[in-house]
């Protein structure tokens, strides 16, 4: 049962990691800009960001204070909102500006986790 137990986890963990590395990747860059934006904002929530209600712009002090460095996050939140409410196509440097966002924002999250809560994100979670 043991055994049973750890290749579900296994092989679930897989099929996530598989399903977000193809809507990263997709030919829609559009969807998947938003896509990269949405999985760094999950990552920073759960990382100790609060969840606000109101407009995300007004967290530019925030997101900067819980990353420990300077964040272009104004100009992040305009491109999330070109990427899923405009009609013209997003460039391939936008999307790669998002990529690298989201990269430092896992490598932030990592940083901040206890042991046994990094074991939980990665294995239970599935958050990177």
């Amino acid at each position: 049962a043991l055994l049973a137990a750890i290749l579900f986890v296994v092989l679930r963990r897989h099929r996530t990691c598989k399903r977000r590395a193809a809507a990263f990747d997709g030919a829609d860059r559009a969807a998947a800009t938003a896509a990269l934006f949405a999985y760094a904002m999950e990552l920073m929530w759960r990382g100790g960001l609060p969840r606000e209600n109101g407009s995300l712009l007004q967290q530019d002090e925030a997101v900067s204070a819980w990353a420990g460095k300077p964040v272009d996050f104004p100009a992040l939140v305009w491109l999330n909102a070109e990427a899923r409410c405009s009609t013209h196509p997003i460039p391939e440097t936008q999307r790669q500006t998002m990529r690298q966002f989201a990269a430092d924002t896992v490598k932030t999250f990592r940083r901040k986790l206890k042991p046994w809560q990094k074991l939980y994100q990665k294995w239970i979670r599935c958050m990177y």
